[in-house]
């Protein structure tokens, strides 16, 4: 009887001991293995890594047509809650775009989309002349920017000056509001834009 009781406590012991031993490890919830898609909701940065500060550059699409556009980009905060990054032309011309990260919203990497209802995310093109204002809210157009790259103050709704901002953007269609416009729209494809936030 008592060989009995010492192996039945000895098994027991070994028992306690194994479920003891084992670790369990928890995902963090900002992983990707905490996700139920093992997708990451943070934007990539490889996408951006390797855009030279001051780019801005863009393909017009009008039908069978396509032009590519490449300027300068200064971005710079514009008020609370809006990264502005205006586009100069590098060929001297006097055609110009703009891009609105936010609207009064604006709170890091994200994608920010703008269309007739919304203009959480804007781009503005204008060619030159005096038909040529071309814009992603306005009815019949939307866009789409990314921003990959944007270190936030405290305030988490600022980018500090001297800091770098890179994104991607296109359009489905940009929309001149004039009749007079040739052509009445574009499509906008591989917009890339990268610049150190100016004061």
């Amino acid at each position: 009887m008592s060989k009995l009781i010492i192996t039945l406590y000895f098994v027991s012991a070994s028992l306690v001991a194994g479920c003891g031993s084992e670790t369990t490890t928890i995902p963090d919830p900002t992983s990707d293995a905490a996700s139920p898609s093992g997708t990451s909701t943070t934007p990539p940065t490889g996408v951006t890594a390797g855009i030279p500060n001051g780019t801005c550059s863009f393909t017009l699409v009008d039908g069978t047509t396509k032009t590519r556009w490449e300027g300068t980009a200064r971005p710079r905060m514009n008020g609370t809650g809006n990264l502005l990054v205006n586009c100069l032309p590098k060929s001297g011309d006097d055609s110009r775009a703009e891009l609105h990260f936010g609207n009064a919203t604006f709170d890091g990497p994200r994608t920010y989309k703008g269309d007739e209802l919304s203009s959480d995310g804007s781009f503005r093109y204008d060619n030159g002349t005096r038909n040529g204002d071309y814009d992603g809210n306005t009815k019949g157009a939307s866009c789409t920017l990314v921003l990959a790259e944007a270190k936030l103050d405290p305030s988490k709704n600022e980018v500090p000056r001297g800091e770098r901002i890179a994104g991607t953007f296109t359009c489905t269609a940009i929309v001149s509001s004039s009749d007079k416009a040739t052509p009445k729209s574009y499509v906008v494809e591989d917009g890339k834009v990268a610049g150190l936030v100016e004061p």
